[in-house]
């Protein structure tokens, strides 16, 4: 099980707002950040956090695969969202990379914070992806993909969640 975790919204060291708060506090204690680093994907603005998508593959995860995903929950949170062409040239995320002390451990919080594994509707699933630190190391860290419908959703030009339009 590689030790390193790739992270790229609210779970980033300098994220700001409320969402995500304790669990990046936690991640601090149980890992040790390596810095900035990037990943081949595309990032979308879910509102209250990103979600993060593979650039290898497909432009458009139909909702069958996962009911009611990201339809149910814009509607549950009141956010509009404009829509953008999702075949977008950029197809780099950028984020940091963690170091975790005890992998096991701290992924299953992670994965609970997620809703990973829990149900047919779960928006994320946690994968081992390539990412590269900004000295230029490439490493196999574990990443929370987005697996919900794309339909509507803004993309994020930058691929950096804190600078996401407004």
């Amino acid at each position: 099980m590689t030790p390193f975790l790739f992270v790229y919204g609210t779970l980033m060291p300098d994220a700001d707002g409320p969402t995500g708060t304790v669990e990046r506090i936690r991640l601090m204690e149980q890992g040790e950040l390596l810095g900035k680093a990037s990943a081949r994907g595309r990032l979308f603005d879910l509102g209250a956090y990103p979600g993060f998508t593979q650039a290898d593959g497909p432009e458009h995860f139909p909702a069958e695969v996962v009911p009611g995903s990201a339809k149910k929950m814009r509607q549950n949170r009141d956010i509009e969202l404009r829509s953008d062409p999702v075949g977008s040239q950029r197809v780099l995320v950028h984020g940091a990379v963690y170091r975790l002390h005890q992998p096991a451990g701290t992924l299953s919080w992670l994965d609970e914070y997620e809703g990973v594994g829990f149900s047919s509707a779960d928006e994320y699933r946690r994968e081992p992806l390539p990412v590269t630190l900004a000295n230029g190391t490439s490493l196999t860290a574990w990443t929370y993909v987005f697996i919900g419908g794309l339909g509507g959703l803004c993309q994020i030009p930058s691929g950096r969640w804190r600078h996401r339009p407004a």
